[in-house]
């Protein structure tokens, strides 16, 4: 194995076909550090070293997303050189899910090394004449329209294999019902005459014959 091959980044050491994790501090605090999760994934042959940052702008989580379904389906002992994967380049902005840093307002898209982002004041701003103003927005503009257009059209079309469905008639909420009502049928009781009945039974046989909706224990109390 070569040697070229043990770095470290942070806290994370590079291991020949290995994947290994530490964090990497970027700032400090008033009190303690600012740190981001860092990644290598090491191959077992010297070769390139590429180095993923993602997360400038702290809302856009899709990078560290990318970065980790990239690792997973990498096989370090089958590749050469290393990956390097910050996930949260701006860790501050990445932990409220904003755009810019929260502490100062400013676009880490927009500062470089050895340089100071300069917001001009008002009154350099009043002496861009509005005719050169808008002719700058609007350069903008047709240049952004024409690449979106270029982009639109290199897109295939997609045809539909379903066949169309059509459906024709009408919606009718009234429904006659042309069926005659049957006829409700009285209550009846039927006797038999196999046999001779006592005088308690007849008193519960003509209760039931009188009421026959009424419950059975309320029948019986009303016979007693």
């Amino acid at each position: 194995m070569a040697e070229a091959l043990r770095f470290k980044v942070g806290t994370a050491r590079a291991r020949p076909g290995a994947w290994t994790t530490g964090t990497l501090t970027l700032g400090h605090y008033p009190d303690g550090p600012i740190t981001t999760p860092v990644n290598i994934l090491c191959g077992t042959r010297p070769g390139p070293v590429l180095w993923v940052q993602s997360a400038i702008h702290g809302a856009e989580c899709g990078g560290a997303l990318g970065l980790l379904r990239l690792f997973k389906r990498i096989d370090p002992k089958r590749m050469k050189g290393a990956i390097i994967g910050v996930m949260a380049a701006n860790p501050t902005a990445f932990r409220v899910l904003g755009r810019n840093t929260p502490y100062d307002g400013e676009n880490m898209n927009r500062l470089k090394a050895g340089s100071t982002l300069a917001v001009p004041q008002a009154d350099k701003v009043k002496e861009t004449a509005p005719s050169e103003a808008k002719q700058v927005i609007q350069a903008q503009s047709a240049d952004f329209n024409a690449y979106r257009e270029r982009l639109a059209a290199g897109v295939p079309a997609v045809k539909s294999t379903e066949p169309a469905r059509q459906a024709t008639g009408r919606v009718q909420a009234q429904v006659d019902d042309k069926k005659a009502p049957a006829a409700a049928s009285p209550d009846r009781l039927k006797l038999s005459q196999g046999g001779v009945t006592t005088g308690a039974a007849s008193a519960m046989l003509a209760i039931a014959a009188a009421e026959p909706r009424t419950p059975l224990h309320m029948r019986m109390a009303t016979a007693r």
